[in-house]
Formats: structure tokens, C-alpha cells, sequence
């Protein structure tokens, strides 16, 4: 993965998650050099280190070591709101300072945020194509994995299946297979002196289906030396309600919209109309709460029209979303 030798792990550290699972996260032990001059902002007295010559703090230190071998990334800094920085604080307002990242990247914080139930992220959220790294700085002796960075652990942790199984379940045309998602507790039930039949019996394990996204055959009209695309949504089917933590009138909610609207369940999607199979570049993407591609808050568009340089030969189009709970789903067509 190039990774920087300071970042390498040559540890594991056993976390306990607030739900009682016990997780092993690899450990670096490296010592920053201190800084030795003359302090400008220390944003709090957070500890002061030197990097090139330069001060700055750990979480910008971690992060610049990584820019430096190849990586793309940011300091995730949740104080007064959700902050993305790459350069060091000069004030406690950091809404300045903040600066966007891919919208992909963004979708995959949303998704862990709401898997979590928390804001909380690592310091360091990092990529190179559609590898990702989190890293969380700490003192020895002086600091401690918070509660919240517990949940972001978990929330990270609950993403388990590759997000493409809609089209791996298309492509391989088997009505008789069906996949099923193993409930994350099922290992804490076993540990326990009930049998898997006696649980199962009792109702107390549920396995549950697959959500994916589908779209129709996009269409490509040629327009001198560009084409425009045509991509729109088809269809999405989640997973059982009984899987999630909503009570009995929010599921009979969810199962009306299930039923007459499913697309209504999209939080985000966007699209890469010339997919490569391994990185997904974002050229288009819709949100709820985005009224530029259409007057409507609370909806995602479902069609999208794109126009991007001419291609002679087959065209890979992939399709990334994100659900209101934050389930990922893909799918890609050739065209």
C-alpha cells in the first residue's frame, strides 16, 4: 500500500466496542520530534511538532507523511461542526480553513456517520483511488479511545460485502440464489449456551435479504465530439425492515414507501460514466436537500442527462448510492 515506514503498523491494540465486541486495530508507535521554536496558534495547547522544518500538530503531520508517499486525505476536525483541513489552523473559526473532498469519499463518511450514530471520525481520513485509511493520533499514556470514536469503529466495522452484489447477483442469472445478511450480533448469541436451532426458533436470529440498486439501459446520443448520457434509476430493494432499529410504526412507514416508492430511500448517487473497474471518478451527483438539479428537497432526481467527450468502443457506466441509513450500493452497464 506505500505506506510511509513512521506509519507502518508493528502493533494490534485490543478495543472493546460499547457493544461488548472486543476488536483488534493495528498500533504505529512512532515519536514526532518536538517543535523547538517560537509557537503561533496552538489551537488550545495541543502538542506542538516538527515536520520539515516546519511546526505543526500530529493530525497534519500524519497526514502530510502520507501525501508525500502518493496519498490524497484530510484532518477531520469535528469541533464546531464537521471541518476538513489540510494546512494549520490559524484561528478557531475553521469554517475558512475547510476545504471539499471527493464526493465519493464524503458518501462513505455519510454511510459509516449513520451505520455509527456519531459525527466522530478518526483524525486522519485518507485515499488513493479506492484505497482508504484512517488514522487516529494519540499520546502514550495521556490519551484514550473515546466513546464516540467507539461507534465510529463499529460504524466502520458494519460494512462487510462488496457493494456491487446486485450486479454479481444480475450477471449470474440465478433465480434460486438468494444472499442473506449474517446479523452482526450472531457470534455474541452462539457464545452463549443456546443452540443456533433453539435461537433461531425463538425468533431471536434474522437473517436478512440484500438491498441493491438497479438502473435502465442508459442511452448515448452522439453530439458532435461529445456524447450525452441518459442514466436513470430503476429500481432499489432493501433489506428487511425487521433488520432495523425502527419501531412497529416506522416500519409499516418504510414498508408503504418500500412498496409505492422505493427511490425515495436514496440519499445520494452519482455517477462515473467511463468506470475503470477499480477507481470510481464522480462527474455527476444528486443528494436530498440538493435543489440544483431540480425544486424538490426531499428527493433524489432519478434521471440524469451528462455530456462528456466522445468514446469510440464500449463505455463502462457505474452508479454509486447511498440510502437514508446509509447503505452503499453499485452497479455498472456496459453500453
Amino acid at each position: 500500500m506505500n505506506i510511509p515506514r513512521e506509519l507502518v503498523p508493528s502493533d494490534v491494540e485490543a478495543i472493546r466496542l460499547l457493544d461488548g465486541r472486543e476488536v483488534m486495530l493495528p498500533v504505529c508507535r512512532t515519536i514526532f520530534p518536538l517543535w523547538d521554536g517560537p509557537k503561533t496558534f496552538t489551537y488550545g495547547h495541543k502538542p506542538m511538532l516538527k515536520h520539515n522544518g516546519k511546526e505543526c500538530f500530529a493530525e497534519l503531520l500524519i497526514l502530510n507523511l502520507l501525501i508525500e508517499h502518493g496519498w490524497d486525505g484530510v484532518w477531520v476536525e469535528t469541533y464546531g461542526g464537521v471541518h476538513y483541513l489540510r494546512t494549520m489552523p490559524t484561528e478557531w473559526n475553521l469554517k475558512s480553513q475547510s476545504v471539499p473532498i471527493p464526493a465519493n469519499k464524503e458518501a462513505l463518511l455519510l454511510k459509516i456517520r449513520k451505520a455509527a450514530g456519531t459525527k466522530s471520525c478518526f483524525d486522519v481520513f485518507a485515499w488513493r483511488g479506492d484505497q482508504v485509511l484512517f488514522y487516529e493520533a494519540k499520546r502514550a499514556g495521556k490519551d484514550r479511545v473515546r466513546d464516540t470514536q467507539k461507534r465510529f469503529i463499529a460504524g466502520a466495522l458494519a460494512w462487510n460485502f462488496v457493494t456491487d452484489i446486485g450486479q454479481i447477483l444480475e450477471n449470474l442469472k440465478d433465480k434460486r440464489l438468494e444472499v442473506l445478511v449474517i446479523p452482526p450480533d450472531l457470534l455474541d448469541k452462539l457464545s452463549s449456551k443456546a443452540t443456533y436451532e433453539k435461537l433461531k426458533k425463538e425468533g431471536k436470529i434474522r437473517f436478512s435479504s440484500l438491498q441493491y440498486l438497479t438502473i435502465k439501459a442508459p442511452t448515448v446520443t452522439p453530439s458532435g465530439d461529445e456524447d450525452e448520457i441518459e442514466v436513470a434509476l430503476d429500481n432499489y430493494m432493501l433489506l428487511s425492515p425487521d433488520s432495523l432499529p425502527l419501531d412497529d410504526a416506522n416500519k409499516e412507514k418504510l414498508q408503504e414507501v418500500i412498496a409505492n416508492a422505493p427511490l425515495d430511500l436514496i440519499e445520494y448517487w452519482s455517477i462515473d460514466p467511463d468506470y475503470d473497474g477499480e477507481i470510481f471518478r464522480s462527474v455527476w451527483q444528486d443528494y436530498r436537500g440538493n435543489t440544483e438539479n431540480d425544486a424538490d428537497p426531499l428527493r433524489v432526481v432519478h434521471t440524469a442527462k451528462i455530456r462528456v467527450p466522445k468514446k469510440n468502443g464500449k463505455r463502462k457506466i457505474c452508479v454509486k448510492a447511498v440510502d437514508v441509513f446509509g447503505w452503499e450500493s453499485e452497479v455498472v452497464k456496459e453500453i
